[in-house]
């Protein structure tokens, strides 16, 4: 009996030993996921206007860099970039954040730099064939596609190819229309541009596709309203326009979705702050926008103010819902997700 009882008592250790295992392992399984999913959002360069009689586009260009921790819900500061710039072209490539060309005072940049977010260091890129800003940067395929944009007294209309492993650019063709201010993404293998101005239009609805393959375009499913100076992400299956400027000149608070499956355009609900040139990133199921500009009427002059205003949208509920202000209001600024 008693070797029964003890037999009994070590088994129950054991299996108890076993349930304080499996309670360990779970939690530090649960622990990885949350570093797997961490985040964080970084808000680079761009421009920051408080009164319109006060604005000097050099003295106002930001070097910074803000970074948004989305589980923490804090803004921080890194490391700064080398060259201040307005209206760059920022994408994400193999977990470090590409910055190229964009606007400091009257000049058109080609240089470029590259951080690293675990070091929190810069390091200079060489620089695109063409200057330009207020155009498209993607990654797709290992490389990083520059498109269109403005070239300093013109509308560009050719497109670049970056190869990090050589840190070479080289010309791949243009567009069918040389085009500036509008929305450029990547998607399954297709590269996708949204409105914007040509030569001729200065708010387009048109939203076109490039295949680097084969070098064909098609032209798809036009938004609803046309526009530039927006901001655009992909999100699930979606492109999301938001905000921006209209033919009329008026800010905007709406937003459209593209399903990529279906080629159609569909409004979901509009933006608590109309915004034009916003911050656009896209996060763990949700869609945050950032900064941007306001139109600001002081003593009969109209001018354009940065905003600090941050939210994010919940497709699931439809629903915009307010975040912590940006440190610092900015405009013209690269969004990212590292």
């Amino acid at each position: 009996m008693y070797k029964l009882y003890l037999t009994s008592a070590l088994n129950l250790i054991e299996t108890i030993q076993l349930a304080k295992r499996a309670c360990q392992f779970r939690q530090v399984l649960q622990f990885r996921q949350v570093l797997l999913a961490k985040k964080n959002i970084y808000i680079i360069g761009g421009s920051h206007r408080d009164t319109p009689r006060t604005w000097n586009s050099a003295d106002c260009t930001f070097e910074t860099v803000a970074k948004f921790d989305i589980f923490r819900r804090e803004w921080t500061e890194t490391a700064p970039m080398e060259v201040g710039r307005i209206l760059p072209g920022v994408s994400a490539l193999n977990g470090k954040i590409y910055v190229v060309g964009g606007e400091r005072g009257s000049q058109i940049l080609a240089n470029g730099e590259v951080y690293d977010p675990q070091n929190d260091i810069w390091q200079p890129i060489a620089p695109m064939i063409v200057p330009r800003c207020e155009f498209g940067l993607c990654t797709m395929g290992g490389n990083l596609f520059a498109v269109g944009g403005w070239i300093g007294d013109d509308i560009g209309g050719t497109m670049e190819c970056y190869d990090p492993e050589k840190d070479l650019w080289k010309l791949i063709g243009s567009m069918p229309q040389p085009r500036f201010s509008m929305g450029v993404v990547s998607f399954e293998g297709l590269i996708y541009i949204v409105g914007g101005c040509t030569t001729t239009t200065r708010h387009l609805p048109d939203l076109i596709s490039y295949n680097p393959v084969t070098k064909e375009w098609t032209q798809l499913a036009r938004m609803q309203t046309a526009r530039c100076q927006m901001g655009v992400a992909v999100l699930d299956r979606y492109l999301y326009v938001v905000g921006g400027s209209s033919i009329s000149q008026d800010i905007l608070s709406s937003v459209e979705r593209y399903n990529f499956d279906d080629d159609k355009w569909s409004t979901v609900c509009a933006l608590n702050v109309p915004r034009a040139i916003p911050a656009v990133a896209a996060a763990d199921g949700l869609l945050y926008v950032a900064g941007g500009d306001q139109p600001c009427e002081v003593n009969f002059y109209r001018a354009q103010v940065t905003i600090s205003a941050v939210e994010c949208y919940d497709p699931l509920s439809d629903t915009w819902k307010n975040c912590p202000d940006l440190p610092v209001s900015r405009s013209e600024a690269g969004a990212v997700v590292v």
